[in-house]
C-alpha cells in the first residue's frame, strides 16, 4: 500500500481513505503543504545552526592564526614555531594569513 500512487489500488481501506484525503481534498492538500513547509523550515533552521557553529569555529581559527602571525611579526616567536602551532608548513601559514 505504501508504494501505491492510486488509493483505489490499496488493500487497506483506512490507509486508502487517508491517502485519498491527503492527495485529493483541499484540506488534505493544505495539510500536506503545511507539513512540507514545516519540514523545509526545520531544515533551514538546522542549516543556519550548523552555519553559525562552523562560522564560530572558522572565526576562532582565523583569530588564532592572526595571533600567531602577530607574535611572529613582533619577533616573539619564530616562523617555524608559529607554523608548527598552526599545524601547517611555513609557506602554508604565510599564505593563510595573507588573506586575513
Amino acid at each position: 500500500d505504501f508504494w501505491c500512487k492510486d488509493p483505489k489500488q490499496m488493500y487497506y481501506k483506512e490507509l486508502a481513505d487517508e491517502s485519498w484525503r491527503l492527495k485529493w481534498t483541499e484540506e488534505g492538500i493544505k495539510n500536506m503543504n503545511d507539513m512540507v513547509e514545516e519540514y523545509i523550515e526545520e531544515g533551514r533552521k538546522e542549516g543556519r545552526k550548523e552555519g553559525r557553529k562552523e562560522g564560530r569555529k572558522e572565526g576562532r581559527k582565523e583569530g588564532y592564526l592572526l595571533t600567531l602571525y602577530d607574535l611572529y611579526k613582533d619577533d616573539i616567536i619564530s616562523l617555524d614555531v608559529a607554523a608548527s602551532r598552526a599545524e601547517m608548513t611555513e609557506q602554508a601559514f604565510l599564505e593563510s594569513v595573507k588573506g586575513l
